[in-house]
């Protein structure tokens, strides 16, 4: 009887929690919650801050990068117009030597870089020949058999043509309208010419033909 009596009594409730006081909000140490708070925004603001000039320095790395590219782009915008070819025979025998500038300015000092064989057992000579400049938008042909060179200054001079060895040109040097001077080989074209190539000489026998070039950067014909 007393269980059943038990069983039926009610649980007592939960007493309820009391109501916070302004004593109780008055006793919260503000000044800790404010350094606290100070704290965390400062944090966020520093990760903001690094965020920012992290993106902002790759960003002006790349302006730097794409400036230097537009520059050695600009820089090299009328050498990329010059260029050089053989012209030669069956036998491999040189003809001829054609300088053309495809671009609107001329270039001057120009130095065509040759190898000539000596015959058998002989070293090849080195020579440059030499041309004062080159109109825009022209052709330049020089023809073998109006060449003459000598492997040393006390050397005498004799035909290009009667050279015992085959005859090669190695690079094309000259100065565009910027006054920078260009080094042009069948592989490269760069500044890292060579001042003293060899101690050849050559020169011509008469004024090499000049003629306007097919096309030419500013669409003249």
């Amino acid at each position: 009887m007393r269980e059943e009596l038990t069983r039926s009594q009610p649980e007592p409730e939960p007493e309820p929690r009391p109501e916070p006081t302004a004593q109780s909000w008055r006793r919260i140490d503000w000044t800790k919650v404010g350094t606290i708070a100070a704290a965390i925004a400062g944090i966020g603001s520093l990760l903001f801050t690094g965020v920012a000039t992290y993106y902002g320095a790759r960003v002006s790395q790349d302006q730097l990068e794409q400036s230097r590219a537009d520059t050695e782009r600009a820089s090299r915008a009328q050498a990329q117009r010059i260029s050089y070819w053989e012209d030669r025979a069956q036998d491999s025998t040189l003809r001829a030597v054609h300088v053309m500038n495809r671009s609107p300015d001329p270039i001057a000092d120009i130095f065509i870089r040759m190898t000539v064989g000596q015959g058998k057992g002989k070293r090849s000579a080195h020579v440059s020949l030499h041309r004062y400049n080159l109109a825009p938008c022209t052709v330049m042909t020089i023809q073998a058999e109006s060449v003459l060179w000598r492997p040393t200054r006390e050397s005498t001079w004799s035909k290009l043509t009667d050279a015992e060895g085959p005859t090669l040109v190695s690079a094309l040097e000259f100065w565009d309208r910027d006054g920078q001077m260009w080094h042009r080989d069948p592989a490269t074209l760069n500044h890292e010419f060579d001042p003293d190539p060899g101690a050849g000489y050559a020169k011509m026998a008469g004024v090499p033909p000049v003629q306007r070039a097919t096309s030419c950067e500013d669409g003249r014909q």
